[in-house]
């Protein structure tokens, strides 16, 4: 839903933080023609092995994403997916993603929600109140230690269009976690309780409800 693969084929398209490889092999396998960086050489070794496996062929590097290893406009696509907000210099990422993009291309960037349910209930409610946390540290330090790395920025939308002030057609949604799945015991919850009392129909409005307005990830995209 996130990427017209058949309006990409042929084109070339850059992922910012490959991972285990999965979106690059997945964009290569939509025909388009796919370059990735991650800081990590295990990410880069294990994207290539999957690509391997597959029969697929794509350029993966290791590179700092604060200095992409590209020529100014050469892409139709930037896609990262949680990666950028662990950044030393976020603006430098996305300064350097403005330049490798084409005009008309697009930046399509997930990064965390500083206002999600999520942050309000695992970091502020029991980390900050109920651990007794508050009294000593700040909220962003909490938030910081029950995410996946100390160095991971919680931003708000204003923040994110901010940033992204050079690009055109800013867009911004939320995403993740409406079932607030990140409790203990609430997939049982969700699914014996919650699921035999409240229609379908109704849950999925509810659902679609919190995530829009406090979901954990946000999800922008923007065109150069």
């Amino acid at each position: 839903r996130q990427v017209d693969y058949p309006a990409l084929r042929g084109k070339r398209v850059l992922e910012i933080g490959c991972g285990s490889g999965a979106m690059t092999a997945n964009m290569a396998l939509h025909g388009l023609e796919v370059s990735a960086v991650d800081i990590s050489q295990s990410a880069v070794n294990l994207t290539q092995q999957r690509l391997s496996i597959l029969g697929l062929t794509c350029d993966v590097q290791r590179a700092d994403a604060e200095q992409l290893p590209y020529h100014d406009c050469e892409f139709a696509l930037v896609w990262s997916w949680g990666v950028i907000h662990h950044s030393a210099n976020m603006q430098s990422i996305i300064d350097e993603i403005w330049r490798v993009l084409k005009p008309e291309g697009q930046a399509k960037i997930m990064v965390y929600h500083r206002h999600s349910l999520r942050n309000w209930i695992m970091a502020g409610l029991y980390q900050g109140v109920f651990r007794g946390k508050f009294l000593s540290t700040s909220y962003d330090d909490i938030l910081r230690q029950v995410t996946d790395g100390y160095i991971a920025r919680h931003l708000t939308r204003d923040e994110m269009r901010r940033m992204f002030s050079r690009f055109r057609r800013v867009k911004i949604e939320l995403t993740d976690l409406a079932d607030l799945s990140f409790l203990p015991g609430n997939i049982i919850i969700d699914r014996y309780l919650i699921g035999r009392l409240i229609p379908a129909g109704l849950k999925s409005r509810w659902d679609s409800f919190l995530m829009g307005h406090w979901g954990w990830f946000l999800f922008l995209e923007a065109t150069k």
